[in-house]
């Protein structure tokens, strides 16, 4: 029985170790990539046209939602105070409608605000818009 627990153990040892060894890949993946100063001001420029795409967006639908964009982020903070709804009511719409995974900003102390993440492809920007506008509308 011993023997059973004792290569188990091993087993998974070498398992961690992988998966330590991984990580550790994906680490220094990252360090080299953010040293490399074309790479992030590409990823900057990125995320800031998802944040004025959004900011168009928040101005050009009526849902009650406004967004100016910030600097030095990448989450979008919106506003949703102009919106006939709770945050709770909003969240319910925005996650049970539109299917939205967005977080509430009663998260971080303040109801009526949404947190959203744009640093994500454009396609997602826009299918996530699309499913906002579906779940307010309603």
């Amino acid at each position: 029985m011993r023997l059973f627990y004792r290569k188990k153990m091993l087993e998974n040892r070498h398992f961690l170790i992988g998966i330590f060894q991984h990580f550790t890949t994906v680490a220094d993946t990252q360090v080299a990539a953010y040293k490399d100063e074309h790479y992030v001001k590409q990823l900057v420029d990125y995320v800031h046209k998802n944040m004025l795409r959004l900011e168009e967006f928040t101005r050009e639908e009526d849902l009650g939602l406004c967004f100016k964009c910030p600097q030095g982020t990448y989450l979008a903070w919106i506003d949703s105070s102009q919106s006939n709804m709770t945050g709770d009511e909003l969240q319910n719409r925005l996650v049970n409608y539109g299917r939205v995974g967005i977080m509430p900003g009663s998260t971080y102390g303040d109801q009526k605000c949404l947190r959203m993440n744009l640093a994500c492809p454009r396609s997602k920007l826009e299918e996530g818009l699309k499913r906002i506008k579906l779940a307010l509308e309603k």
